[in-house]
């Protein structure tokens, strides 16, 4: 064929020629280049496995922007008491695993959400509980997780999301709380999960999306 020498090979091969004088590498060698190449997964694995321990939102955005794969709440994040400024919002634009094994508010994110964007991928695993319960507060209703198009979204084990639309104020329509907001990402819900919102805990918007529910 044009382009190509009688043995097949195209002639454009950048391939470079065997050295017929070449020593055969000793097995040390060999063994060190395997070694070498092995490493940085090796390194990979082991990071993968060590929590990151998170006690506040500004350990949790670290964590994120450093974009460590795996984060476990250790303490509160938030007081619980909310103000105009407590509300935060983390973007998830790769794959991370949240996790937490405490107890009691020990496990809790306050007034927080989450925004899966394209290319992200969010595991809420363990004992977590994402807390947005805002009953009696007259302030807009948090969506503590939404999944965009191109995200998505898995809870396991015992992990809770709430959010809750508070009070209006005089002469306003009650708002209303959705733990989850799926804008055409996907998400699967498992086990022993309990996603709660006051007006209804997922909504699948007219963007499209899907989830699968397994209990």
């Amino acid at each position: 064929a044009e382009g190509s020498t009688a043995s097949g090979i195209p002639a454009d091969s950048h391939t470079p020629p065997l050295d017929a004088n070449a020593e055969p590498l000793s097995e040390e060698e060999v063994e060190d280049g395997e070694t070498e190449a092995e490493e940085p997964e090796t390194q990979a694995e082991t990071r993968a496995g060590d929590p990151v321990r998170v006690e506040t939102q500004e350990d949790l955005q670290d964590a994120l922007d450093r974009k460590d794969p795996l984060i476990e709440v250790v303490q509160t994040i938030g007081d619980g008491v909310l103000s105009d400024n407590d509300w935060k919002e983390f973007k998830i634009d790769y794959s991370v695993e949240i996790t937490s094994s405490a107890a009691g508010e020990n496990r809790e994110i306050w007034y927080s959400w989450f925004t899966v964007v394209s290319g992200g991928s969010l595991t809420l695993s363990g004992n977590l509980f994402v807390n947005g319960d805002i009953q009696g507060h007259a302030y807009d209703p948090l969506d503590c997780i939404t999944v965009e198009a191109g995200g998505s979204l898995s809870v396991l084990d015992q992990v809770r999301i709430l959010s809750d639309g508070g009070i209006a104020l005089d002469g306003h329509q009650k708002p209303e709380g959705i733990a989850v907001v799926i804008e055409g990402g996907t998400t699967t819900i498992s086990t022993s999960s309990r996603i709660e919102g006051s007006s209804g805990g997922l909504l699948i918007t007219e963007e499209g999306g899907t989830c699968t529910i397994t209990s």
